[in-house]
């Protein structure tokens, strides 16, 4: 009985020991080429008004309520405040 679990116990190590091996080189191969595509489009952004938290209804806005921030030209709405280049 002690010799089939030392063989089930020693096929667990080979396994295990097999398997680091495998995930060691995994981590280490080295990445082929750029992740990046070079030849995308590059996305036009401007700056629109947005808030820092939540506002309640009725409250009084002032500047420390507020910020910029870059936004996809594509999408912005009508309705968006947009920093002008003026």
């Amino acid at each position: 009985m002690k010799m089939a679990r030392m063989a089930i116990l020693g096929v667990a190590v080979l396994a295990a020991g097999g398997a680091a091996i495998m995930a060691s080189s995994f981590v280490n191969t080295p990445v082929q080429g750029n992740l990046v595509k070079n030849d995308e489009p590059k996305i036009e952004l401007t700056e629109i008004l947005v808030a820092k938290k939540d506002i309640v209804l009725g409250t009084r806005l002032d500047a420390s309520m507020v910020r910029w921030q870059k936004w996809p030209e594509e999408v912005v709405a009508n309705a968006y405040i947009v920093k002008s280049g003026n």
